[in-house]
């Protein structure tokens, strides 16, 4: 069996040979790989979900098609690897409408379901969130969630009605009351808004070796990031009032926005207007 390629393996139909194949852990993992392709009854994959061999694991957790044994590997499984993936499967194909309120756990980033071993979970929420249609439960989001990923897609969703009382009733961070005003076209309490702007919340001194706020390693002595940069320039290539463009391009800090403003905004007025904000930035 050591002799086998993958171009063997392409070849092979039998069930239980293919299985045989992809259990053997003395094969590199192409060639089990393979097997496990091709083994067309994907009903097999579920006594592989609870192998002691994670390599099994773990592709099970990312094509199997079965919300259930998706839903105990994310909960249950020891190894974070695969409950990450089945987490990833399980939120980008499970019934939506069925498992809302599983949804939900994964769109607040609830350790129990939403786990990464490498990275912010912020993504696997965001696609969460967007697949949640209840107002109520995108109303959460947008109450309790810290990403600015995941709770501009729940403000992108929500009903306009709901947004406005929210904007006017909850004690909401400022972030999230530009993001629902920008959302719902409020000239009014937008520009409000604005003339109070978010600024730098810490500063950052990096030593050798250390990222900066912006992930770029040792170059700000200061960083000078706001964290309402990226609203703030969503606003200006999406906002269809000209002074409440320019009055949120004139808060900007962070260079990198400004200069893909310059570079990509349709406006001939706003990329020139970007170009004098850069300079002054630069000074």
């Amino acid at each position: 069996m050591n002799n086998l390629t993958v171009e063997d393996v392409k070849k092979i139909k039998n069930p239980d040979r293919l299985i045989e194949i992809a259990k053997n852990q003395d094969l590199n993992t192409k060639i089990r790989n393979q097997a496990l392709e091709n083994i067309e009854d994907k009903g097999i994959f579920k006594d592989l979900a609870y192998d002691e061999d994670k390599f099994l694991r773990l592709y099970v957790a990312e094509h199997i098609d079965d919300d259930e044994i998706l839903l105990d590997l994310i909960l249950n499984d020891s190894d974070d690897w695969v409950r990450h993936l089945a987490g990833n499967n399980f939120v980008d194909n499970c019934d939506a409408a069925k498992y809302e309120d599983v949804l939900l756990e994964f769109a607040l980033e609830n350790p129990a379901y939403n786990v990464s071993p490498y990275t912010k979970t912020d993504w696997t929420a965001k696609s969460a969130c967007d697949r949640i249609n209840d107002n109520s439960k995108l109303l959460r989001i947008i109450k309790e969630s810290e990403s600015e990923h995941v709770y501009s897609a729940a403000i992108h969703k929500a009903d306009r009605e709901s947004l406005a009382e929210l904007l006017y009733g909850e004690k909401l961070g400022m972030k999230k009351k530009l993001v629902i005003a920008a959302e719902i076209e409020d000239d009014e309490r937008l520009m409000e808004l604005l003339e109070v702007p978010i600024g730098p919340t810490r500063k950052y001194v990096p030593n050798d070796g250390d990222l900066g706020d912006d992930g770029i390693c040792g170059v700000w002595v200061v960083g000078n990031i706001s964290p309402g940069d990226s609203i703030y320039t969503s606003i200006v290539f999406s906002y269809p009032n000209e002074e409440i463009v320019i009055q949120a391009l004139n808060i900007i800090q962070h260079e990198s926005y400004l200069e893909y403003i310059r570079g990509h905004h349709k406006s001939p007025k706003i990329r020139d207007l970007a170009s004098k904000r850069l300079e002054h930035i630069k000074r």
